[in-house]
C-alpha cells in the first residue's frame, strides 16, 4: 500500500471583493514504491525515496514513473522492467538519483520534460522533449529497429553532464534539434557514431503497410559533444546520414531500403561542435578563447567548435598552454592557436612558461653571488626588500596587504625579535606550488611571507608561527592546515595547526619563506 502523507487541495478564499488562490500542494508519498506512479493532466505528485518495480506485486506494473501531462518528483532512484521513466502531453518528471529501464531509461513520444540527477541506463527515446542528465547515458542491448543510446526526433533539446555509451551507434536523430554531451560517445557495435535519419512514414489502413519516404523538410541537429571515440577515418564511420523508401509488411516480410545522402551527411559533420575543455586550475592561465561558439550545458557555458577549426588562446602574462598530443602553436602576439581535429578530445593545460624559471635561476645565482662571503647556514637571508620593487617570481608584485587584528610574529628558532608576517598574494610559482600540494577538500584562506625587518626571508626554521585570523576567516567546526613552499619551490604540509579564540598557531620546520593558510568546513 502507499502512504500518502500530505494531501492538499486547490482552495479559494474570499476577502472583501478580491479573491486570494491558495496553490495546490503536491501529493507526497512514502517510498520505496513498488508499482507505477502516474501523474494525468493536473496531477503533481512527489515520491519521497526510490521507485522501483522490479519486484511489483501488480503484473502490469511496467513503467517506474508515467507522467501523463502531470509533474512527478523522484527523491531517489527510478527502476522499471519496461521503461524507467516515461512521459507525454507535456508531463514533467524529475528524478534526484539514477533512472533504469529495460527497454528504455527514458521514453517519450508526445513533448514534455525530464530531469536525472544521476545515470540513466537503458537510453533515451523522445519526441518534442527537454532533457536533462546530469550523469552519463548507457544502452547495451540495442536492436536493429532502436539501435543507438539517445534517440530524438522532431524539435528537442538533449543535455548530458557524462558520457553516452552504446552497444550499436551513440545518437540517432531526424534533426532539428540540439544534443550536448559533456563527455565522450562511445559506440562500440556500430560503423557510425551518429546516425541522421530524415525518413517520414504514413500507414496505410487498406493493405496495413507503412509507406516509407524522404522527408525535404527536415534538417540537420547541432551535437555539442567533448570526444567521439572509435575509427573515425571515413565519414561514413562518423555519420550515416539517408533515408528509408519503400514499404514495410511485416506479413509479406517486406522491408524499406535505406539511401545513404552524401550530402546530408557532410551538413551533420558540420554541426558536430566539440568541447574545449580547461584542465583543473588552468582558468588561472588562460584568459579567453576564440573562435568557438557558446552552448548551454549541464555544467554552465561550453566552448565548442566544429573539426578542422583554428581555435586562438589568450594567456595570463607568464603562461603558456597545451593541448595534450594534440598540436598547438605559439603566435607572434603571445597567443595559442590549434585546430580542432575530427574526433575532438581538446583539453587546454596552462603551465608558466620555461622562461619564468630560468628567470628564477638567474635571480638565486645573483644571491648565490652578492652572499658568497656569508657562510652562516642557519642565517636568514634577504631574497627582495618589498620597498624597491625587486620582489622574487615566488611572489606577486602587489602591495603588502595588512591583516586586521593582532600581532603577527614568528618566535623561536633562528630569527630574531624583528622577524614578522607580510600577508602577500603569491606569484605563478608558488600559486602553482600551493595549487599542486593543496589537501583534497581544502580551499585557500590567504598566503603570507616571513619577513626580517620588513625583508621577505627565508631560513632554515625550527619554531612557531602564530598570529591572529581574520575574523572573516573563522567559522566553527573550521579545519586548518598550513602550506610552505621553499626557496627552490618544493612544498610541505603542516598538519598540526591549532586555532584559539582566533589565535593560529603552528610549528614549522622548513627552508622557507612563502605560506598559505587552507581550510575545510
Amino acid at each position: 500500500m502507499l502512504k500518502k502523507t500530505v494531501v492538499a487541495f486547490l482552495t479559494m478564499t474570499l476577502i472583501a471583493s478580491s479573491s486570494v488562490f491558495v496553490m495546490a500542494e503536491p501529493t507526497v508519498i512514502d517510498g520505496p514504491v513498488e508499482s507505477t506512479v502516474t501523474a494525468n493532466d493536473g496531477d503533481d505528485i512527489k515520491v519521497q525515496g526510490d521507485v522501483d518495480i522490479t519486484e511489483s506485486s501488480n503484473p502490469g506494473d511496467y513503467v517506474g514513473v508515467n507522467a501523463n501531462g502531470g509533474n512527478v518528483e523522484v527523491t531517489g532512484d527510478v527502476t522499471g522492467t519496461e521503461e524507467g521513466v516515461a512521459f507525454n502531453n507535456g508531463g514533467s518528471v524529475t528524478v534526484g538519483g539514477d533512472v533504469s529501464g529495460d527497454s528504455f531509461g527514458i521514453l517519450s513520444d508526445n513533448g514534455g520534460t525530464a530531469k536525472v540527477g544521476g545515470d540513466v541506463n537503458g537510453g533515451v527515446f523522445v519526441t518534442d522533449a527537454d532533457v536533462e542528465i546530469k550523469g552519463n547515458v548507457e544502452k547495451t542491448n540495442t536492436t536493429e529497429w532502436c539501435p543507438a543510446a539517445v534517440q530524438e526526433s522532431g524539435d528537442s533539446t538533449i543535455k548530458i553532464g557524462g558520457s553516452v555509451t552504446s552497444s550499436g551507434s551513440g545518437i540517432k536523430t531526424d534533426g532539428d534539434s540540439v544534443i550536448v554531451i559533456e563527455g565522450a560517445i562511445a559506440a562500440s557495435g556500430s560503423s557510425a557514431a551518429i546516425i541522421l535519419d530524415q525518413s517520414k512514414s504514413d500507414f496505410d489502413d487498406v493493405t496495413y503497410e507503412t509507406i516509407y519516404s524522404k522527408d525535404d523538410s527536415v534538417g540537420v541537429s547541432k551535437i555539442v559533444v567533448h570526444e567521439i571515440k572509435g575509427d573515425l577515418g571515413n565519414d561514413s564511420n562518423l555519420v550515416k546520414a539517408g533515408y528509408l523508401s519503400g514499404t514495410e509488411n511485416y506479413s509479406t516480410g517486406t522491408a524499406p531500403t535505406f539511401t545513404e545522402d552524401a550530402g546530408f551527411r557532410g551538413e551533420q559533420i558540420k554541426n558536430i561542435f566539440y568541447i574545449i575543455k580547461k584542465s583543473e586550475n588552468s582558468d588561472k592561465g588562460i584568459a579567453s578563447l576564440s573562435g568557438t561558439t557558446q552552448f548551454d550545458g549541464i555544467s554552465g557555458k561550453i566552448d565548442a567548435a566544429p573539426e578542422n577549426t583554428k581555435i586562438t588562446v589568450t594567456v595570463k602574462e607568464g603562461y603558456g598552454v597545451k593541448a595534450g598530443t594534440i598540436e598547438i602553436t605559439k603566435n607572434a602576439d603571445g597567443t595559442y592557436s590549434l585546430i580542432v581535429p575530427r574526433g575532438g578530445g581538446v583539453t587546454l593545460t596552462a603551465e608558466l612558461l620555461e622562461k619564468a624559471a630560468e628567470e628564477i635561476e638567474k635571480k638565486e645565482e645573483e644571491e648565490k653571488k652578492n652572499d658568497k662571503d656569508d657562510d652562516k647556514k642557519d642565517e636568514s637571508k634577504t631574497i627582495a626588500t618589498i620597498a624597491s620593487n625587486n620582489v622574487s617570481p615566488f611572489v606577486a608584485y602587489a602591495p603588502v596587504l595588512t591583516i586586521g587584528g593582532g600581532q603577527a610574529v614568528l618566535s623561536g628558532g633562528t630569527f630574531g625579535a624583528d622577524t614578522g608576517i607580510k600577508m602577500e598574494e603569491p606569484g605563478p610559482l608558488a600559486e602553482a606550488a600551493f595549487a599542486a600540494a593543496m589537501p583534497a577538500g581544502f580551499a585557500k584562506a590567504f598566503s603570507f611571507s616571513v619577513t626580517n625587518g620588513g625583508q621577505t626571508t627565508y631560513s632554515i626554521k625550527n619554531g612557531k608561527i602564530s598570529f591572529k585570523i581574520p575574523a572573516q576567516y573563522l567559522l566553527a567546526g573550521r579545519q586548518f592546515k598550513l602550506i610552505g613552499v621553499d626557496k627552490d619551490g618544493k612544498t610541505k604540509v603542516f598538519d598540526n595547526v591549532a586555532t584559539e579564540d582566533g589565535s593560529f598557531e603552528a610549528d614549522v620546520d622548513i627552508e622557507g619563506y612563502q605560506f598559505e593558510l587552507v581550510y575545510k568546513d
